[in-house]
């Protein structure tokens, strides 16, 4: 996307200013998203108890066999 916006500018379709805003926007919505979906995720872990206890015992399991530690590959490997 940042190509694009630069192929713009050298087309002089957009100034400086206008990449720079466009940038601001996908980075403010990428965490803005990043963080509701974490909030949802959480507030349905508290809802389902069960479920929470599930999670917490995978995640114990991952620790305990790497260390106490959790690298992103034992975090794509959670079933």
């Amino acid at each position: 996307m940042l190509d694009l916006l630069i192929a713009a500018s050298r087309k002089n379709l957009l100034t400086d200013l206008d990449i720079r805003e466009e940038v601001d926007t996908f980075m403010f919505e990428g965490h803005d998203t990043t963080a509701i979906a974490i909030c949802f995720a959480l507030s349905l872990l508290a809802e389902h108890k069960d479920i929470q206890d599930r999670v917490r015992t995978e995640v114990d399991a991952v620790m305990r066999e790497n260390g106490e530690k959790l690298t992103m590959k034992s975090l794509h490997d959670l079933p």
